[in-house]
């Protein structure tokens, strides 16, 4: 609630004061434009799968959750189109000179600085809300890959007292801290986007195949329209958006990465 509110905030009261011509479109990005954007743009829809770790203790999970994955990434969509039309209409061709804190100036226009802090706080909350998520989760794949034998044993070490994967916590919280001092924001962004479309495209090879083999928990899992063309299309999507993102350096550095992965996995088998 603290880091939604001041966005409704922000598009309830703003829109009041948006500027119709700063909303006018004067010409289409290039396709390559568009890939490119689309590529950082990930970066903020990246968390559901952090979500979806624990939903191995939800009741009637193959219900529950792609009813929730759906549900709250309409929701999202709508209110990040919704908060950017309001900021658009309010800054004008300024929005995008302003790379520190677009919203809080924005709000600045309309509420003063009791707006623009009433931003800046929520976004802060935010950040932190996340950063407490991802370290709550994220190290539960590190655990789980070391408990199955794809990653050193140790790292699925759990704390007798409070049995936590401490080791998988600590080891994760220490890498995040060394990648995050070694680039700007907008650098680590795009690999992370990136990191995480290579993530996306293996899910969606493997709807594929758990649709073939009809796999199921304990009751009939949701099937969406569309069938195997939903992860078809996503696969080639997100070859497109990193063809035309990825450089050259970045491109080899994922290709080891899966290079090694593939001989950990046929080392396993």
């Amino acid at each position: 609630a603290a880091k939604l509110l001041p966005l409704v905030f922000f598009v309830l009261a703003g829109i009041w004061f948006v500027q119709p011509a700063n909303l006018a479109i004067e010409a289409l990005p290039s396709s390559a434009a568009l890939a490119t954007t689309t590529g950082m743009l990930i970066f903020a829809f990246i968390g559901l799968e952090s979500a979806l770790m624990p939903s191995g203790e939800v009741r009637d999970a193959a219900r529950t959750v792609p009813r929730a994955a759906l549900l709250a990434l309409a929701v999202i969509t709508v209110l990040y189109l919704t908060v950017h039309a309001v900021a658009a209409g309010l800054l004008g061709p300024a929005l995008a000179q302003d790379n520190v804190a677009p919203l809080a100036t924005a709000a600045r226009t309309f509420a003063g600085t009791a707006g623009a802090s009433l931003l800046l706080a929520g976004a802060t909350i935010s950040m932190l809300g996340w950063t407490t998520g991802a370290v709550l989760a994220a190290p539960r794949t590190l655990y789980a890959m070391a408990r199955d034998g794809t990653l050193p044993a140790w790292l699925a070490r759990v704390h007798p007292a409070h049995h936590t994967p401490h080791v998988a916590i600590i080891t994760y919280g220490i890498v995040v801290l060394a990648v995050s001092a070694s680039g700007t924001f907008a650098q680590l962004m795009l690999v992370a986007s990136l990191a995480v479309l290579a993530v996306y495209a293996l899910v969606a090879i493997a709807v594929l195949a758990l649709r073939r083999r009809d796999v199921r928990t304990e009751r009939e899992p949701i099937r969406l329209p569309g069938g195997p063309l939903v992860p078809v299309v996503t696969c080639a999507l997100i070859a497109w958006v990193v063809a035309q993102t990825a450089t050259r350096k970045e491109m080899i550095a994922f290709g080891i990465v899966w290079l090694l992965s593939i001989g950990l996995y046929a080392q396993r088998r």
